[in-house]
């Protein structure tokens, strides 16, 4: 006879023998240890239940002795690496940033910066993962189309030779004073007093350039420098008005006649003379 709950009831003559239920637990690893599994066996039966417990993120489950002990997975990042963004194809911009974590795993994620330039920002790039260069294959390079300071002076620098234009250096007695290095096609000074060149007198104020081939990596005269001296003398503006016969007559403080005003008498006109004479 079998009783409720498991339980047995035997018989020997006139004796009767009820037989309680028992159950026994156990708990062992299971599914590789990642999972405790948790089994019922009844006594009096061979029928087993069971449950099994599975571990989530961060979560640790051991099973020893019948027990089973659950912690938790204090999770660090043990490295941050950065890459250029391939994209597809090499055609990507901005960077990868991959984080490492203690317990092996890991995220990327991507941040892709733009660079703004021009009095409004409206011109921009970005850093692309190609940058066309054979030569150097770098990736992650943000290439402004813009040019630095010393390429821009030396733009202007060319732009003026082109033009044989004159650089203002300063003033000097000629001769020897005059530099005899690191002197360009242009550059030009000022006498400060008259000063004679072996042929000629020249008066302060007369200009002296420079002349002569020029080094193209330094933009500076090799070998001679050829000094040209430029009279100031010619360049007179002291003028000398002088009454003459029904006008005027003006003339340089160098000599020669600049201008000659003259008026003619007409019909009922008399033209009587009266000037004098002065600078201006």
């Amino acid at each position: 006879m079998t009783g409720a709950s498991g339980n047995t009831i035997t018989s020997t003559g006139s004796n009767i023998t009820i037989t309680g239920n028992t159950a026994s637990v156990a708990a062992a690893a299971s599914d590789g240890d990642t999972k405790a599994e948790v089994t019922v066996t009844n006594s009096n039966s061979t029928a087993t239940s069971s449950i099994k417990f599975a571990k989530g993120s961060n979560i640790n489950l051991g099973v020893a002795n019948n027990e089973i002990t659950i912690s938790a997975t204090n999770t660090t990042v043990n490295s941050v690496t950065g890459e250029a963004n391939a994209g597809t194809n090499n055609n990507g911009t901005g960077f990868n940033v991959i984080v490492g974590s203690s317990d092996g795993s890991s995220k990327t994620g991507t941040i892709d910066p733009i660079i703004k330039y021009g009095e409004t920002g409206n011109h921009s790039v970005k850093f692309n993962y190609n940058d066309n260069d054979p030569d150097t294959n770098d990736h992650g390079v943000a290439t402004l189309d813009v040019y630095t300071t010393s390429e821009v002076d030396t733009k202007i620098t060319n732009a003026l030779k082109t033009f044989d234009a004159m650089t203002y250096k300063g003033t000097t007695t000629g001769g020897s004073s005059l530099p005899t290095a690191n002197v360009s096609n242009g550059d030009t000074y000022i006498l400060e007093t008259a000063y004679n060149n072996g042929t000629k007198t020249y008066p302060a104020g007369s200009m002296v350039i420079a002349q002569g081939t020029e080094d193209p990596s330094t933009g500076f005269i090799t070998g001679t420098i050829n000094w040209q001296y430029v009279d100031a003398s010619g360049s007179d503006t002291t003028y000398e008005a002088t009454a003459i016969t029904h006008g005027m007559q003006w003339t340089a403080s160098t000599g020669g006649i600049l201008s000659t005003l003259a008026l003619a008498a007409g019909t009922a006109i008399t033209i009587t003379d009266s000037a004098s004479t002065g600078n201006t």
